[in-house]
């Protein structure tokens, strides 16, 4: 059983995904019971597809949008993340 779901990521990640966009991944992963690691590869997928996108509305262009700037797609940077799963070990003695 997942009691615990770990996501680290670096700040370009954040800035070329929405937390929903995230959230589904994340979901749709953890009720197929896919590896953290594939989970990982899948979020860093995406990022890095958004990354280089000329014309998709990402976190780091509505940002830009709302300081006044003129920014549309992704911002290229370097894309690390790493996925842990934390569940109980129900064999382990708890006295």
């Amino acid at each position: 059983m997942l009691e615990i779901l770990l996501i680290l990521w670096r700040l370009s990640y954040a800035l070329n995904l929405y937390n929903n966009e995230i959230t589904a991944i994340v979901v749709d992963a953890v009720r197929a019971g896919i590896d953290p690691q594939v989970t990982a590869q899948k979020i860093a997928a995406l990022a890095r597809k958004r990354a280089v996108s000329k014309y998709r509305q990402t976190p780091f262009s509505t940002a830009a949008q709302d300081a006044g700037f003129t920014c549309s797609g992704g911002k290229p940077d370097d894309i690390t993340v790493v996925v842990s799963y934390v569940a109980a070990n129900e064999n382990i003695d708890k006295d």
